[in-house]
């Protein structure tokens, strides 16, 4: 073989070698990093929960109260009340309107569900006395 002839057999080789071996590339990449959440007070969410205790001479109750918080002048279309199973339509709850559950127990647990154009919202709270 002349000295030429064995110099393309070496590119070949080495070529080869390239296009079998790929680019080392990096398909993917970590990191780490820390991420805190918080969940907002019941005053500073979207959907505001306000509970006010009410006592007469034979009983203590509370009135909660939910505000719709929601930036951008969104509506709540719908807003379920749930108490003991019943389910009661407080909806739909315009940008700032409120309505009132009145005359709970104290630690009777109420559930509120809430949606709109953009997401919905399901919570649990207590009435606190």
């Amino acid at each position: 073989m002349s000295r030429q002839g064995e110099l393309l057999f070496g590119i070949v080789i080495g070529l080869l070698a390239l296009v079998s071996l790929g680019t080392s590339g990096a398909s993917s990449m970590a990191g780490e990093r820390s991420v805190e959440v918080a969940a907002a007070d019941d005053a500073e969410a979207f959907l505001e929960i306000e509970q006010t205790t009410r006592t007469t001479a034979n009983e203590t109750t509370v009135d909660m109260t939910i505000a719709n918080q929601l930036p951008g002048g969104t509506t709540l279309e719908t807003v379920y009340v749930s108490i003991d199973g019943e389910r009661d339509d407080r909806g739909p709850l315009g940008p700032g309107e409120t309505v009132t559950v009145a005359g709970l127990e104290c630690g009777q647990p109420v559930t509120i569900d809430a949606s709109g154009p953009d997401g919905e919202v399901s919570l649990v709270r207590t009435g606190e006395c």
